[in-house]
């Protein structure tokens, strides 16, 4: 009898001594899970990755509130890369090695994000990505990457068949970046230009940075084109707009998501009035919207609310997802863990902001239902065309 008990105090004590899984884990401790964010918090893409920011500031206030998750508290540590690739694998270097973060949400543009998906590679440390989903980050699919969103290609492709629907018979000019982003838009609009037989009569790119688009435009009206893909992103939207108008050009012109910010609307006047933009994710001015907006300013300043936009909404929806998989892990979360929980999410509900979110046993992107948006620039409003 007393060796049955001995023997039974011994393994008692064992349990209770045992390292949890997590106790080796980055990022955890017995109240606190520290996540890692790199966006452009200064220059001109600063408006994307404030927003961003803010997204996840309001996802996380609004955890924290209702106690955490399973009894820990969500911190985040952000670094501003000033949206320069170099500096934006320093500061995921700094987040691993200095503040030993647990995952990464929230990123750069395209080429920033996959500079810092080769260095979490590394260590299998997750990625979150709602911000910039270019084909490349999850064509392979990586093991610890998952990328909430559409892709440029599939939304120009979307957004083209539904603007050759509505005006056929139109000839059609594109004038994009030379670079990844306008390959991937090119290859969207090629593919249904094939596909639907659409008559394309001037293709033009344009240097990264460019800001004088006088010369393209002239060429798109010389051309006779009636309907234009704006490969834009934000500044070069505006300025494509704006001296279409100049010389007179009536056309019927649709660019990706960037173009549905407010500040491309303030900046580009009555020359945007008409835009279609394509987008994955709901307006500010619709109930969802509105409900987010009205959440936001229970942990936002007046001047922060001022400063959201779809990014914010994006982001804000990356981090529900984050929150999801690590309350799905229970007390004891490693990375392993996490990016399992990830995997079976499933018709995740948004509440509005977007479709529904999957991902799946080896799936790494969500492929999100798209919508068209007009520009309504005298009532400055983003009117959706059709539903997710």
């Amino acid at each position: 009898m007393r060796k049955k008990l001995l023997i039974a105090l011994a393994a008692a004590s064992a349990l209770l001594t045992a390292p949890n899984s997590w106790a080796d884990t980055p990022g955890v401790t017995d109240d606190t899970i520290t996540l890692g964010e790199v966006v452009p918090l200064t220059g001109p893409p600063s408006l994307i990755g404030i927003a961003e920011m803010l997204g996840s500031v309001i996802a996380v206030e609004e955890v924290n509130a209702a106690g955490g998750i399973n009894g820990r508290k969500i911190a985040v540590i952000r670094e501003d890369d000033g949206y320069v690739p170099s500096r934006s694998v320093q500061a995921a270097i700094k987040l691993i090695n200095v503040d030993n973060v647990f995952a990464f949400t929230n990123s750069s543009g395209t080429s920033h994000t996959l500079a810092v998906m080769e260095v979490l590679g590394e260590d299998n440390i997750p990625l979150v990505n709602a911000h910039a989903p270019a084909t490349a980050q999850y064509t392979p699919p990586r093991h610890n990457v998952f990328v909430v969103g559409q892709s440029y290609t599939n939304g120009v492709r979307e957004m083209i068949r539904y603007m050759a629907t509505q005006k056929k018979g139109a000839k059609w000019a594109t004038v994009t970046q030379d670079d990844e982003y306008g390959t991937e838009l090119r290859t969207g609009y090629d593919a249904v230009a094939e596909e639907m037989g659409l008559e394309t009569v001037v293709q033009l790119k344009y240097k990264r940075g460019q800001k004088d688009f006088s010369a393209e435009m002239l060429r798109v009206k010389e051309a006779g084109a009636t309907a234009m893909l704006n490969g834009g992103i934000i500044s070069e939207v505006v300025a494509m707009a704006k001296e279409a108008h100049k010389l007179g050009l009536d056309i019927y012109a649709g660019t990706l998501w960037t173009g549905r910010l407010p500040i491309v609307q303030d900046l580009v006047g009555e020359a945007g009035q008409g835009l279609i933009t394509v987008d994955y994710v709901a307006t500010l001015d619709e109930p969802a919207g509105q409900a987010f907006v009205e959440k936001a300013k229970k942990y936002l300043s007046a001047e922060q609310i001022e400063k959201l936009n779809r990014y914010s909404v994006s982001s804000y929806v990356g981090m529900q997802l984050t929150f999801e998989a690590i309350r799905n892990c229970g007390d004891d979360l490693t990375r392993e863990c996490f990016i399992a929980k990830m995997e079976e999410i499933k018709d995740f509900d948004t509440g509005g902001l977007m479709g529904p979110v999957s991902f799946g046993k080896g799936v790494r992107f969500t492929n999100q239902q798209v919508r068209m948006i007009m520009s309504d620039v005298a009532n400055k409003k983003f009117v959706p065309l059709t539903d997710f």
